[in-house]
């Protein structure tokens, strides 16, 4: 009875441990982008869960980048580049958005990176499930486009 105890501890284990070691290769798994209140929503899903740290610049910049930590053993030294085809959306056209890329193995970071053709306001957060970075940007014309200028 021993052996089974051990057996089935040993098991448990091993399936709660081993992804750590074994994580893919991918870092990004998808973008979602969709509008909601007058603001473009970029949503970045990660292959595993992540902890978000902070972002740079705070607001009204061509380039975002967002420092966050992967929850898993294994390094990410490489660098990612969202396909052109994920972000060839109207959404996209209207945010001016034209590059998202992930940069594992550089100084300070890993970093989630997201260049604009032009300097757009945006805010960042992390999604509730630990598995996402959320960034909003007001879309021209919006309400929210409008009060952000206002305040920016």
């Amino acid at each position: 009875m021993k052996y089974v105890i051990g057996f089935i501890l040993l098991a448990l284990g091993a399936y709660y441990i081993v992804p750590l070691f074994t994580a893919t290769d991918q870092v990004i798994k998808d973008v979602v982008m969709f509008t909601d209140n007058g603001k473009a929503v970029v949503q970045v899903h990660f292959s595993g869960p992540i902890r978000y740290e902070n972002h740079f610049p705070d607001g009204n910049s061509n380039f975002l980048q967002v420092k966050f930590h992967l929850v898993s053993l294994q390094r990410h030294a490489h660098r990612e580049v969202v396909p052109q085809d994920l972000i060839k959306t109207e959404v996209v056209q209207r945010t001016s958005l034209m590059n998202i890329s992930y940069e594992g193995d550089v100084p300070g970071g890993p970093f989630l990176t997201f260049l604009f053709t032009r300097p757009v306001d945006f805010s960042v957060k992390p999604s509730e499930s630990l598995d996402s970075i959320i960034v909003e940007i007001p879309l021209a014309g919006s309400e929210s486009a409008n009060q952000a200028t206002k305040t920016g």
